[in-house]
């Protein structure tokens, strides 16, 4: 006869064992269904789309997955160009700008006021534009009228004869005509320039955003411009990355649940560590801005020299960096 240690070990024993297996099937449940980490991609832009492989190679070693092109409605798509890019496996992101580049006033243009667009002025070019980018075939992200809560645009809210109200129906009016022609290689990213507060932010989002059915990203513009800046009605400041996006990421990851992008930024070296900045950008993108899926930096010597290859000290540390995000693709150059 079994006494009644040996019926209480038997019984814990038996008890264990259930709840080892429970654990086991759960265990195995969670690995079916935890959903898989969002693989990060880097995007840049260059001014020149055939040096995009001697970039990768001689400069970051690293393979981009998004190229930065801006073109404005009237002008032909650049496929010639874009397409070897695009064959390399990389997603062209599209700036699309309703303005004439070439006027020697960039924001005051009336031709190109907002209404004008919803009106229908502009159809057949964008109707051509829908058409061209369906045959070209390849991903294409497109980002029309960007930064339309600032002032220097022809499409700015404020500015050009424009209202903050004319700007959701002149948007929704592009992305109808892409509907109509039956365009399924572009997705749409909304695209505001960082805001300096929370309220700013807020109010952005709820002045310009055109509403979950007319995009697929939501992006945000922002750059350190450090001291390289100093006008009578403005001086800048060396801001952290997390200073730059945190109101408008914040804005957007409580509001909506598309993918968020950094759509364009860059850092100056004036006023502080730049390749400390880079190095704390891809280590804060981990931890405080955990939706961003790309970030696309403006590689350019324009305004000041915004460029990974500024100076030997940021390059090294932008390569060593985005070594540190998951599923980022390895060094091609050994």
């Amino acid at each position: 006869m079994l006494n009644r240690a040996t019926i209480r070990t038997s019984i814990v024993l038996a008890v264990f064992s259930v709840l080892l297996l429970s654990l086991a099937f759960a265990g195995h449940a969670m690995a079916q269904t935890a959903p898989a980490t969002p693989t990060f991609k880097l995007g840049v832009f260059l001014p020149n789309p055939g040096n995009i492989g001697k970039f990768e190679s001689q400069t970051i070693q690293h393979r981009t997955d998004i190229f930065l092109w801006y073109q404005a409605v009237g002008e032909q798509f650049n496929s010639a160009q874009l397409g070897p890019v695009a064959a390399g496996g990389r997603t062209i992101q599209l700036a699309w700008e309703p303005h004439d580049p070439m006027a020697a006033d960039a924001v005051n243009q009336p031709a190109y006021r907002l209404k004008n667009i919803t009106r229908g002025d502009f159809d057949n070019d964008i109707r051509r534009w829908a058409r061209d980018l369906k045959s070209f075939g390849y991903p294409v992200i497109i980002r029309p009228m960007c930064e339309m809560n600032g002032d220097w645009t022809s499409w700015g809210g404020t500015v050009n004869g424009n209202v903050p109200a004319d700007y959701i129906p002149a948007w929704r009016h592009m992305h109808d005509v892409f509907v109509q022609e039956g365009v399924t290689n572009v997705k749409w990213v909304w695209s505001p320039n960082m805001d300096e507060s929370a309220a700013g932010a807020s109010d952005t989002f709820n002045t310009y955003y055109p509403g979950d059915d007319y995009v697929d990203y939501v992006g945000i513009n922002g750059y350190n411009w450090g001291t390289s800046v100093v006008l009578p009605y403005w001086s800048s400041s060396w801001q952290t990355f997390t200073r730059v996006f945190q109101y408008s990421y914040d804005e957007l990851a409580t509001r909506t649940a598309k993918p968020i992008m950094i759509t364009e930024m860059g850092s100056t070296e004036l006023g502080g560590s730049k390749a400390a900045w880079t190095t704390d950008m891809f280590s804060t993108l981990k931890t405080r801005f955990p939706r961003v899926v790309s970030l696309t930096w403006f590689n350019i010597n324009k305004e000041t020299d915004w460029r990974i290859q500024s100076s030997t000290r940021n390059l090294r540390a932008f390569r060593k960096a985005i070594l540190t995000m998951d599923n980022y693709r390895p060094l091609y150059l050994q």
